[in-house]
Order: C-alpha cells, then structure tokens, then sequence
C-alpha cells in the first residue's frame, strides 16, 4: 500500500496518469489532498475529516455531493470576518501604509518602474533559464506570474529578491536603482515583503506565532533582537486585523499550515513594503484557508500602496486587484518550431485592446506573453 501526501496545490497531467495506471495494475493508493478535483477517477472511496474527527466516509458518489461539502466547510464559510467588511478601509490602510521608499532615490530618477529588466539573460553551464529577458512593473501595478515548473518563474524571483548573483551581470533596476550600483542585499530585502512555501519551512525551532511577525522587521529567520513597543504595538494590531491574534502566544512550529501562512503573510506586511511577492501563497492550503489569504491577498492590493507579485500555478486563481498577467505557457514541439525563426527576430509584440506580448524562447519550450487583465 502507498501513501502518497500532497504538498502541492494541483497535480499535474502526468502524475495524474501514473496514479491512474497504478490503480489500474492492482496497487492500493491513499491520496491525501486539499483539493477534491485532484481525485483521479480510480478513487474509489472517500474520507473526509474535520475539527480531528471523520466527518463522512464511504463511496465517492455518496461523499462528493454537495450537502456534505456544505456541512464539512459550513463554519468557516459562513463566520463573517472584518476581511469581508469594507468598513475597515481606513484601519487597513493606518496599519499598513507604506513609507515612500523613493523617497532616497534622486528626483530625476523617480518616474522609473519598479523593476525593470533589459535583455536579461541567466543560464547555469549549458541550461538557459532566461534569454534575452525584457519585462517591467510600473509604479501602482499589481501582477499575476502563472506558468509550469521550470518555466523560470523562481528565477525570475531570485533576481528580485537579491538571491541570484547573476543579476549584477545584467540589466536590472529595483526601485530606480541600477542592481551592482553600491546597494546591499539589506537594502533590497527592506523594501520587499516576501512569502512562499519553501520560507515557510525553515522556521524549524520553537518561536512564538507573534515572534514571527516581529521578525519581518529585520528580515531574520527567527527572532534575535528585541522589537520596541511601537513596533509590537504594531504586530498585535496588524494580527487582531486578521483575527489571528489567538495564535500570538503558540508554538508557531505547531500551527496548522493554514495558520502558519496567514502569520507569514503577517510577518511580510509588517514593514509596509512597497513590493509584496507572493510565491504560491495558497499551496498546500483547503478552501477555507485559500479564500482566506485570497481576500487578505485583495484587500492589501486594494487598499494599500503596496504592489503584488502574485506566482502561482493556478490560471484560474482570480483577485480584483490585478491587472496585469505574466504568463509562461506550454508550447507543443510543432507549434515551437513554427515561431522559433519569428521569434528570434522579435522583442515584442503589440496588439490591439491593450494586450502585449513578449516572446521567451526557453529550453522547456515555454511561451512567455504578459497582457492587461483589465481591458
């Protein structure tokens, strides 16, 4: 017998396919998920389980109906929350206002983008992740970065965040600011607020869940100085905003998953940064959990000047406050041939009804396009 846990938020084609061919030859499977469309048609039998306890069992025809699936998210779904609430506007906004970050960069310089790339290349040996990489955030934009893995979104990531050394080798400008021009890695990591699942596991020691918000002050992995008053004052405010304040005294190591998301997404607004980067915010997440972060993902995008980088693998993923998308998709081999000598030649593309195009010829055949997602 295998159990076969997902971490992961969707299963892909692939793996989909292996499990249904294992069902197939005679293999029992335990599939433990979040998301009832990950379910391969094999699945026979279903279990589900809420507050500890087995809420229903028994054939997938009598489990995956609706009056169930009210009954198994019916607290969480109907609890009214101040993040359904306009009301609170102008707390969030005294919570988490921003400082003005180009405030240090010359007068001149101020009308630049947030993050600007040039003719971006990066490869590791002989593999290519970026060539010849063109792409800009301007000021008040908030993104969506969908696309497969190894389509080069984590790179893309790695060159914001101050990660990829490679970014001094090239053509990249952070908040009107040339990379490689005398600022540190601190100075960049100040102005960005950072989430993902990969920084969710490295809180490995026993800190407090009010702990792991203080240290988005310093931008620590753990909690080493001691916070002012102002800045816990700060900390307890934000977290009673989001009706997590429950959590502030507990071992964050033993919170649910769900609950150690919302505390980091806590930790990253902490400093009011001008760039918030979300990496897979609802991975690994249950419904209730994922509409969750979704709305407190819109709300900080609504009414806050903090802008959004939002990756996730998940096309369908849909929040008010973006408006633009960057896209890595799957090209078929035939469909790659045909536009490799075209867009060998091309930087961009324009079309009309405000969309734009931007071609990325990458070893994974991927097709890279960004467009308006408000016309």
């Amino acid at each position: 017998m295998s159990l076969l846990k997902v971490w992961t938020q969707n299963l892909f084609c692939g793996l989909k396919e292996a499990l249904s061919d294992l069902i197939k030859n005679g293999l029992a499977v335990w599939l433990v998920s979040h998301r009832f469309e990950e379910l391969v048609p094999e699945i026979t039998h279903v279990l589900c389980l809420k507050s500890g306890e087995i809420f229903a069992q028994g054939l997938r025809s009598q489990v995956l109906i609706t009056e169930v699936m009210e009954g198994l998210y019916e607290k969480a779904d109907h609890k009214e929350t101040n993040l359904k609430t306009n009301e609170n506007s102008a707390e969030i906004n005294e919570n988490l206002i921003q400082a003005d970050f180009f405030e240090s960069v010359p007068e001149k310089d101020r009308k630049h983008s947030l993050i600007r790339m040039r003719n971006v290349n990066v490869h590791y040996g002989e593999k290519v992740v970026l060539n010849n990489f063109y792409w800009s955030v301007e000021q008040g934009e908030n993104w969506k970065i969908v696309g497969p893995n190894g389509s080069g979104k984590s790179t893309l990531l790695s060159l914001i965040c101050g990660d990829n050394l490679q970014a001094y080798a090239n053509e990249i400008y952070l908040f009107g600011r040339r990379r490689g021009t005398g600022e540190s890695i601190w100075d960049i990591k100040q102005k960005i607020g950072f989430v993902s699942s990969e920084f969710q596991v490295r809180y490995r020691q026993p800190i407090t869940a009010l702990k792991v918000v203080l240290s988005g002050f310093f931008d620590s992995i753990g909690y080493y100085q001691p916070a002012s008053v102002t800045q816990k004052e700060k900390a307890f405010s934000l977290m009673e905003l989001l009706e997590i304040t429950n959590l502030a005294d507990l071992d964050f190591t033993l919170l649910s998953y769900g609950q150690q998301r919302l505390i980091l997404i806590a930790r990253a607004m902490i400093k009011s940064p001008p760039l918030l980067i979300l990496d897979e915010p609802c991975q690994g997440l249950d419904r209730t959990n994922r509409n969750r972060v979704l709305e407190l993902v819109d709300l900080v995008g609504q009414n806050t000047t903090t802008q959004i980088l939002y990756v996730t693998h998940i096309a369908a993923d849909h929040l008010n406050c973006l408006q633009r998308e960057l896209c890595f998709e799957q090209l078929p081999k035939a469909f790659f041939a045909q536009l490799l000598h075209e867009c060998l030649h091309m930087e961009y593309l324009c079309f009309p009804i405000k969309v734009t195009m931007q071609w990325q010829i990458l070893p994974q055949m991927c097709r890279l396009h960004c467009l308006n997602l408000r016309t």
